[in-house]
């Protein structure tokens, strides 16, 4: 039982922490979008699409494993 109360507790500290983060990104995503409400006062910043955050590889460089993936294919 121990071992579920502890999992349960450190899934509830990151939850907690991923929560202050997302409180945050929202107050600066709201902070910059009325600074291009100044400069473009018709315009919609909720328009603007996202862009997916690249997660950094710790095993490959940036395209190696694509690289090594067809060099494996024509083989």
């Amino acid at each position: 039982m121990y071992a579920l109360r502890s999992k349960r507790a450190r899934l509830a500290g990151e939850l907690e922490q991923i929560e202050r983060r997302a409180a945050k990104q929202r107050e600066a995503l709201a902070a910059l979008d009325a600074v291009i409400l100044m400069f473009e006062p018709t315009g919609n910043p909720e328009l603007i699409p996202a862009i997916r955050p690249h997660t950094k590889c710790l095993y490959f460089q940036h395209g190696e494993h694509a690289r090594r993936c067809v060099r494996l294919a024509s083989h």
